[in-house]
């Protein structure tokens, strides 16, 4: 199976209106997406670990995920839906704890270039200077994650900033909830 998170929460303030009535919690212009996955088969579809589509025609915003080779990739699309993808070296083992996440927007090099980057057990592996903007608006379906999984899923981790790749290499095995080294 897998987790498909509401695009709009339908709870209501004191005033009776709607809170993220379009899905603006996961409306990001810049983000990083992070996960650590357990692959116990060899993938025969496409692997989607979390990705965000938005209005109006369901570009995606943000997207983590495995290849049918089990090769990581981040992906995205801008406002007119062209595609911007970092694909991987080498493939996820199966078997194995992997930390894999993707970030979006500024460098770390001070640069105002935007970067799409992939992370695998925090470090940077692959990563591309682009000029285009990810589309964002409001939420077009719900929020997929670990569709076609075949294995276990944790640590599943949306920041609304690009995280810097320091940060990333310190604590991407770091449990937030969990564990003797908790982050």
């Amino acid at each position: 199976g897998y987790v498909s998170i509401p695009s709009a929460l339908a709870i209501k303030n004191s005033n009776g209106e709607f809170l993220d009535r379009y899905g603006e919690r996961f409306n990001l212009t810049n983000w990083t997406i992070e996960a650590t996955v357990r692959l116990t088969e060899e993938p025969k579809e496409r692997i989607v670990i979390l990705r965000r589509e938005c209005e109006p025609y369901g570009y995606v915003s943000y997207e983590l995920g495995i290849d049918t080779d089990r090769i990581p990739y981040v992906y995205f699309q801008n406002a007119i839906g062209k595609e911007y993808k970092v694909v991987g070296y080498s493939p996820v083992p199966l078997n194995e704890w992997t930390h894999i996440a993707g970030r979006y927007g500024p460098g770390d090099d001070g640069d105002k270039d935007r970067e799409l980057t992939l992370f695998i057990n925090g470090s940077p592996i692959k990563r591309d200077v682009t000029d285009a903007f990810c589309a964002i608006g409001a939420t077009y379906a719900d929020v997929v994650m670990a569709k076609n999984l075949l294995g276990d899923l944790d640590e599943v981790r949306v920041w609304n900033y690009a995280v810097p790749a320091y940060r990333i290499a310190k604590s991407w095995d770091k449990m937030l909830l969990f564990g003797a080294d908790s982050a």
